[in-house]
Parts: structure tokens; C-alpha cells; sequence
């Protein structure tokens, strides 16, 4: 009996341990929500102004390619470039997220760190980067 007791307390432990690592996953980095910022900061590092546009809500894309396609020209013409992020928080309520990074640009030459803040809506069940809360360049060349 001990040893059937024994195999079910290590099963009940190894399960209790992987539901805490996969709620921080979803927690930092792997909801929908994370992974958007992600693809948006991966193309921000590529200076990819339509892969970045296209994660912006549908109604704000157009403007928002026309601003980032010069921003990115500027930045990568300056030596700016984003070099690294994580993100470190994310929070969801109903079709609303914010996801917190923590991003290290270079900056006139200077590499400077902050944490930066992306408010996201869902539209048709995909996350899209609400550019009215959220000030995409904000970073740029300060």
C-alpha cells in the first residue's frame, strides 16, 4: 500500500509543479496577449514596419505603418535600435491587456533600459496593439 501511496504523493507533486510553471508561463510571456507584444517588438528589432503595423488594431493599421515605416527609416538611418526585451508582467480582463516588457534600446549611441507598457484589444479573437493607449514611439532617439 506504501508504495502505490508513494507514486501517487510524487504524481500529485510533479502535477502541482508543472501547473505552477505553466501559470508563469501564461503570466509572463505566454498568453496571446505576451506573444503579440513579442511579434511586435521582434519586428520593432528588424526595423519591420508592416510586420509591426499588422499588430496594431484594425482601424489604427494604416496610420499606424505610415508613422512606424518613418520611424524605423529614422531610427535605423540614426544607429537606434532596440537590442533586447523580456516581458514581465501581463494582465487580461475580458477583451483587454496590458503587458509589461522591460526594454533595452540603443539610444544616441547609449544603451538605456525601462520598462514600457502595451494596452492590447482583442478584435475577433486575435490580440492587436491598441496604438491610442499605447505610445509605439515613445522610445524614439530621446
Amino acid at each position: 500500500m506504501s508504495g502505490i501511496k508513494g507514486v501517487m504523493i510524487g504524481a500529485a507533486v510533479v502535477i502541482a509543479a508543472l501547473t505552477g510553471l505553466c501559470a508563469v508561463a501564461l503570466a509572463f510571456g505566454g498568453s496571446a496577449a505576451a506573444e503579440t507584444v513579442e511579434s511586435y517588438l521582434n519586428a520593432q528589432m528588424q526595423y519591420d514596419h508592416d510586420a509591426a503595423a499588422d499588430l496594431v488594431k484594425q482601424s489604427q493599421r494604416d496610420g499606424a505603418r505610415e508613422e512606424l515605416k518613418a520611424k524605423f527609416a529614422a531610427d535605423k538611418e540614426a544607429g537606434a535600435k532596440l537590442k533586447s526585451f523580456e516581458v514581465t508582467g501581463s494582465e487580461t480582463e475580458g477583451d483587454m491587456a496590458a503587458v509589461t516588457v522591460k526594454a533595452t534600446r540603443l539610444v544616441g549611441g547609449e544603451e538605456k533600459t525601462r520598462e514600457e507598457t502595451f494596452v492590447l484589444a482583442r478584435e475577433n479573437g486575435t490580440w492587436n496593439i491598441d496604438k491610442s493607449s499605447t505610445d509605439l514611439l515613445n522610445w524614439s532617439l530621446d
